[in-house]
Protein backbone atom coordinates (compact mmCIF):
# COMPACT_ATOMS: atom_id res chain seq x y z
CA UNK A 1 0.00 0.00 0.00
CA UNK A 2 1.58 3.35 -1.14
CA UNK A 3 1.11 6.03 1.92
CA UNK A 4 1.78 3.53 4.83
CA UNK A 5 4.91 3.06 7.48
CA UNK A 6 5.62 0.48 9.04
CA UNK A 7 4.29 -0.10 12.56
CA UNK A 8 5.92 1.43 15.40
CA UNK A 9 5.13 0.34 18.87
CA UNK A 10 7.34 3.47 20.12
CA UNK A 11 4.20 5.98 18.46
CA UNK A 12 1.85 4.03 20.72
CA UNK A 13 4.05 3.36 24.09
CA UNK A 14 6.70 5.94 23.78
CA UNK A 15 9.65 4.40 26.37
CA UNK A 16 9.99 6.00 29.99
CA UNK A 17 12.52 8.50 28.22
CA UNK A 18 10.32 9.45 25.36
CA UNK A 19 7.66 9.89 27.89
CA UNK A 20 9.62 12.03 30.55
CA UNK A 21 10.66 14.30 27.93
CA UNK A 22 7.51 14.76 26.02
CA UNK A 23 5.90 15.72 29.56
CA UNK A 24 8.34 18.23 30.54
CA UNK A 25 7.98 19.86 27.06
CA UNK A 26 4.36 19.71 28.16
CA UNK A 27 4.85 21.29 31.79
CA UNK A 28 7.23 23.78 30.13
CA UNK A 29 4.83 25.20 27.66
CA UNK A 30 1.60 25.12 30.12
CA UNK A 31 4.43 27.38 32.36
CA UNK A 32 4.72 30.01 29.18
CA UNK A 33 8.22 28.72 27.83
CA UNK A 34 8.87 29.59 23.93
CA UNK A 35 8.87 26.82 21.51
CA UNK A 36 12.55 27.82 20.75
CA UNK A 37 13.64 27.13 24.21
CA UNK A 38 12.28 24.09 25.48
CA UNK A 39 15.20 22.09 24.31
CA UNK A 40 17.59 24.31 26.10
CA UNK A 41 15.18 24.04 29.04
CA UNK A 42 15.25 20.41 29.14
CA UNK A 43 19.05 20.61 29.25
CA UNK A 44 19.53 22.39 32.02
CA UNK A 45 17.19 20.36 34.01
CA UNK A 46 18.94 16.93 33.40
CA UNK A 47 22.17 18.88 34.15
CA UNK A 48 21.33 20.38 37.32
CA UNK A 49 23.08 19.26 40.40
CA UNK A 50 19.51 19.03 42.10
CA UNK A 51 18.96 15.80 40.25
CA UNK A 52 21.34 13.57 42.65
CA UNK A 53 18.94 14.52 45.04
CA UNK A 54 16.01 12.80 43.96
CA UNK A 55 15.53 9.91 46.17
CA UNK A 56 14.36 7.55 43.36
CA UNK A 57 17.18 8.81 41.41
CA UNK A 58 19.92 8.05 44.05
CA UNK A 59 18.36 4.99 45.08
CA UNK A 60 17.75 3.23 41.54
CA UNK A 61 21.66 3.69 40.48
CA UNK A 62 23.32 3.19 43.15
CA UNK A 63 21.17 -0.05 43.18
CA UNK A 64 21.97 -0.57 39.86
CA UNK A 65 25.61 0.31 40.12
CA UNK A 66 25.81 -2.27 42.85
CA UNK A 67 24.48 -5.15 40.70
CA UNK A 68 26.70 -4.18 37.42
CA UNK A 69 29.96 -3.69 39.99
CA UNK A 70 28.95 -7.97 41.05
CA UNK A 71 28.70 -8.80 37.36
CA UNK A 72 31.62 -7.07 36.57
CA UNK A 73 33.82 -8.64 39.39
CA UNK A 74 33.23 -12.11 38.03
CA UNK A 75 29.86 -13.25 39.76
CA UNK A 76 28.44 -16.08 37.69
CA UNK A 77 24.58 -15.93 37.96
CA UNK A 78 23.15 -13.01 36.49
CA UNK A 79 20.98 -10.42 37.46
CA UNK A 80 17.54 -12.25 37.65
CA UNK A 81 14.28 -10.82 35.19
CA UNK A 82 12.86 -9.69 38.39
CA UNK A 83 16.14 -7.03 39.15
CA UNK A 84 14.76 -4.31 37.18
CA UNK A 85 11.33 -4.54 39.68
CA UNK A 86 13.14 -5.33 42.63
CA UNK A 87 15.11 -1.75 42.41
CA UNK A 88 12.06 0.22 40.98
CA UNK A 89 10.30 -0.97 43.84
CA UNK A 90 12.82 -0.28 46.55
CA UNK A 91 13.48 3.09 45.05
CA UNK A 92 10.37 4.37 45.30
CA UNK A 93 9.16 2.77 49.27
CA UNK A 94 12.91 2.85 51.18
CA UNK A 95 12.12 6.91 51.34
CA UNK A 96 8.74 6.56 52.39
CA UNK A 97 8.67 2.91 54.23
CA UNK A 98 9.12 2.00 57.84
CA UNK A 99 10.45 -1.10 57.31
CA UNK A 100 10.77 -3.39 53.76
CA UNK A 101 11.26 -6.79 53.07
CA UNK A 102 13.76 -8.12 50.35
CA UNK A 103 15.89 -10.44 49.15
CA UNK A 104 19.18 -11.68 50.26
CA UNK A 105 21.27 -10.51 47.55
CA UNK A 106 19.54 -6.62 47.79
CA UNK A 107 20.02 -6.49 51.62
CA UNK A 108 23.72 -7.67 50.70
CA UNK A 109 23.79 -4.10 48.64
CA UNK A 110 21.85 -2.28 50.55
CA UNK A 111 24.18 -3.12 53.37
CA UNK A 112 27.78 -2.48 51.76
CA UNK A 113 29.03 0.92 51.28
CA UNK A 114 28.37 3.69 49.60
CA UNK A 115 24.82 2.41 50.00
CA UNK A 116 24.87 1.73 53.68
CA UNK A 117 25.50 5.37 54.35
CA UNK A 118 24.06 7.28 51.65
CA UNK A 119 20.95 5.46 51.60
CA UNK A 120 20.20 5.60 55.22
CA UNK A 121 16.16 7.03 55.26
CA UNK A 122 15.37 4.68 58.80
CA UNK A 123 13.84 2.06 57.12
CA UNK A 124 14.32 -1.10 58.76
CA UNK A 125 15.02 -3.80 55.88
CA UNK A 126 14.45 -7.26 56.70
CA UNK A 127 15.62 -10.74 54.71
CA UNK A 128 17.16 -13.90 55.44
CA UNK A 129 20.57 -12.78 56.06
CA UNK A 130 21.72 -13.92 59.25
CA UNK A 131 23.73 -11.13 60.16
CA UNK A 132 23.52 -7.50 57.75
CA UNK A 133 23.58 -3.89 59.43
CA UNK A 134 21.14 -1.64 57.59
CA UNK A 135 21.43 1.79 59.60
CA UNK A 136 17.96 3.17 61.18
CA UNK A 137 16.63 4.01 64.33
CA UNK A 138 15.77 1.02 66.67
CA UNK A 139 11.62 0.31 66.21
CA UNK A 140 9.71 -0.47 68.89
CA UNK A 141 7.64 -3.60 67.62
CA UNK A 142 10.73 -5.67 66.33
CA UNK A 143 13.63 -5.43 68.55
CA UNK A 144 16.89 -5.86 67.07
CA UNK A 145 17.68 -9.50 66.84
CA UNK A 146 14.36 -10.96 66.93
CA UNK A 147 13.04 -13.06 64.33
CA UNK A 148 9.98 -11.62 62.56
CA UNK A 149 8.01 -14.56 60.84
CA UNK A 150 10.93 -16.18 60.05
CA UNK A 151 13.28 -13.82 58.73
CA UNK A 152 15.73 -11.88 60.10
CA UNK A 153 15.70 -8.34 60.93
CA UNK A 154 18.89 -7.46 58.62
CA UNK A 155 20.63 -5.32 61.00
CA UNK A 156 20.76 -7.58 63.60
Amino acid sequence: MAGTRPFDPEVFMPSNATATVLGIHRRLRQAGVAEEELWQKIAEFFTSPDLDQVPYLRISCMLFAAFARKQASGQRRPAGGGTLNDVTTIATVLPACDAIYVDNEVAAFLNEEPLRTVLNYGTRVFSQLPSCTIPGPPSETAPRGRSWRGYRDARS
